[in-house]
C-alpha cells in the first residue's frame, strides 16, 4: 500500500484515529494535536527570534534600546512564522494528496 514491505507507519495513526475512534473523540484528538503543535511552534519561534535579537542584532547595534530590541524580535518572529507556514501549507497539501491515495478521506459525510 505505501511501498514499504514491513509496514505503513506514516498512515498508521491517521487510520487509527479516523477508523477506530468515535466521532466525538476524533474532534477532541484533532484539537489536542493542534494545540500541541501550536505550543511547540510558539516555543520555536520565540526562541529563534530571541537568539537572533540578542546574539546577532545586538552585535551590529550595541547601543540599541530595549524597545528597539523588542520591535526587532517581533518582526523576526513574524518573518519566521510566515516563511514557516508558507512551506508548511505546501507540505500539508502534498500530505493530504498522499492520504487520499491510501484511501484515507478526511472529510466526513454527515449521516442522514
Amino acid at each position: 500500500m505505501c511501498g514499504n514491505r514491513v509496514s505503513c507507519t506514516n498512515i498508521a495513526y491517521p487510520r487509527l484515529v479516523l477508523g477506530v475512534m468515535p466521532e466525538g473523540l476524533r474532534g477532541i484528538m484533532v484539537s489536542v494535536m493542534l494545540a500541541a503543535l501550536m505550543s511547540d511552534l510558539t516555543s520555536i519561534f520565540n526562541s529563534s527570534s530571541t537568539l537572533f535579537t540578542m546574539d546577532i542584532y545586538r552585535k551590529f547595534r550595541p547601543g540599541s534600546s530595549n524597545r528597539e530590541l523588542l520591535l526587532v524580535g517581533r518582526r523576526v518572529d513574524c518573518e519566521i512564522s510566515f516563511s514557516t507556514f508558507g512551506g508548511w501549507s505546501r507540505k500539508m497539501e502534498e500530505t493530504l494528496k498522499n492520504l487520499t491515495q491510501f484511501g484515507i478521506e478526511l472529510r466526513h459525510e454527515p449521516s442522514r
